[in-house]
């Protein structure tokens, strides 16, 4: 924190927050497309398969959200684009297997890419919630 001048603070702030509130969406669709996927497990079928695909793009929207926030925090001579990185991916094996296998062992590896997920993005909220505490900021 003590790098970014008093000029750019307010700033830096607001978009800690913004990256934060999105990384919190992203976080929420994760696990309602993991709940979605125990669903699935136990018989669900295409339909649950289909909620639950829709959850894990919601939760790529708002993670691509929080990557536009978080290139604010790049340092000068870092020239990846985070933003159009592959992420929140489940691959492409895993989402058509999970479409047109539909059966427990395609869902329980999709739910082991989605657990996967959701442990970075919890591991980025920490991130961010430290970085926040470090700057002095409550009530984030």
């Amino acid at each position: 924190m003590k790098a970014v001048c008093i000029k750019n603070q307010r700033e830096f702030l607001i978009t800690a927050r913004k990256a934060l509130n999105s990384l919190k969406a992203c976080k929420t669709n994760l696990d309602s497309a993991r709940a979605w996927g125990v669903v699935d497990i136990l018989g669900g079928g295409i339909f649950v398969t289909m909620i639950k695909q829709n959850k894990m793009e919601e939760a790529i929207k708002h993670l691509q959200m929080a990557m536009r926030h978080l290139q604010y925090f790049r340092r000068e001579n870092d020239l990846t684009d985070y933003v159009h990185q592959d992420f929140l991916r489940l691959g492409e094996f895993a989402t058509s297997s999970d479409y047109l296998l539909d059966n427990p062992i395609t869902d329980i590896y999709v739910q082991t890419r989605i657990n996967g997920l959701r442990k970075r993005v919890e591991e980025a909220i920490f991130s961010m919630e430290f970085l926040l505490t470090e700057a002095g900021v409550s009530g984030y």
